[in-house]
């Protein structure tokens, strides 16, 4: 009778402990992603204060997914009113794309990695230029520069931004890092392989560029951009 009085009471103990660890795991989840926000924030406000340009902040509400889940376009919740077509969509980590259109109280944002992207960019650490536009893989976002000579010396690793060319994007945001180089015995140009900065499938918010300055590269922007910032 002690032993199963003994055994009860282990039993309601355990279960006890069970509730008070689900309970405790359940708390620190939610301080997480408080924590999370907080620093997504705070970012956020980072990145306004030091852009001169003007600034509009909108919220992902939507997203577009192919049949592997990959997001191929975004919403956000900026009318006609507020923005137009090819106004440049970023975040602190990077470029997006552009608005592609608008209608109503939204808009849909059209990606870098869309093949019907083109943003003129540079190579952060040889100034060497070419055009980025995406692959149009289905189960990636990676994006390629086009007429990059085969003699510019650029590795993998080298980080690159808009180049300001043409003044659709704003010189000097981060659009990716180099991953792969394909350099063939014949030919003007090199294959050169971008995966881009931002993952537009965690995005909550972005900026849209309703006017924008012209920002110079320097070397300080080089080393910010490995935290997420592209030196604006």
């Amino acid at each position: 009778w002690e032993q199963y009085v003994y055994l009860v009471e282990t039993r309601a103990e355990n279960t006890r402990l069970r509730r008070e660890n689900a309970r405790l795991r359940e708390e620190n989840r939610r301080f997480h992603d408080v924590q999370t926000e907080s620093r997504r924030l705070q970012k956020m406000l980072g990145f306004r204060e030091a852009f001169n340009g003007e600034l509009l902040s909108a919220r992902v509400i939507a997203r577009n997914t192919n049949r592997f889940f990959r997001v191929v376009r975004l919403r956000i919740d900026r009318d006609e009113n507020e923005v137009r077509t090819g106004m440049p969509v970023n975040t602190y980590d990077g470029l997006v794309g552009q608005v592609q259109s608008t209608f109503g109280r939204y808009a849909d944002v059209q990606m870098i990695s869309d093949t019907s992207s083109s943003v003129d960019v540079v190579i952060q650490r040889t100034s060497s230029r070419g055009t980025l536009r995406g692959t149009g893989d289905m189960q990636n976002y990676s994006c390629q520069i086009e007429y990059l000579r085969r003699t510019d010396e650029v590795r993998v690793g080298d980080l690159v931004f808009t180049s300001g060319a043409g003044r659709r994007f704003p010189q000097g945001i981060l659009v990716g890092r180099i991953t792969e180089i394909e350099r063939r015995s014949f030919g003007l140009y090199q294959e050169v392989e971008v995966t881009p900065a931002v993952d537009v499938s965690r995005l909550h918010e972005v900026f849209v560029h309703v006017s924008a300055p012209r920002i110079d590269l320097d070397d300080d922007d080089a080393d910010s951009s490995d935290s997420g910032r592209s030196g604006d």
